[in-house]
């Protein structure tokens, strides 16, 4: 799509019409569907990133001066909501560490805290929290 048809599209978009949403997921979704398969290789995943990317698009369009075109924008935005996507998935403790406890934590005076942590047999006792 050209700079003009972008401007009209970019137009319409911000005035409200479906049918512009429409003609821009059918002109860009396979690209940027493409995007983000690179990043996650998995379908579900690349599509809950392409749909994420439209909804950030779409929020963010008021703020769209047009210094781009409107594929290479659409285009960062995907590649940012995949990398986000990934570091979130990094982050996302595990169920448990390989030891079974937990790392402790503050309170809100600042002094640590333990959290419970699971027995090692039924005739441990367990360590409970305490400031």
């Amino acid at each position: 799509m050209e700079a003009l048809g972008d401007a009209a599209l970019i137009a319409r978009l911000r005035a409200g019409d479906a049918d512009a949403f429409e003609e821009l997921v059918r002109t860009y979704g396979g690209r940027l569907l493409a995007v983000a398969r690179r990043f996650v290789r998995n379908e579900s995943d690349a599509q809950d990133i392409t749909q994420a990317a439209y909804l950030s698009a779409f929020r963010a369009l008021p703020q769209f001066e047009g210094g781009c075109q409107l594929s290479t924008w659409l285009h960062r935005i995907v590649v940012n909501t995949a990398l986000m996507k990934l570091r979130t998935r990094r982050r996302k403790p595990s169920s448990s560490s390989p030891t079974g406890r937990r790392r402790p934590t503050r309170c809100s005076n600042g002094r640590r805290r333990e959290r419970r942590f699971a027995p090692a047999s039924p005739n441990c006792p367990t360590t409970t929290a305490r400031c």
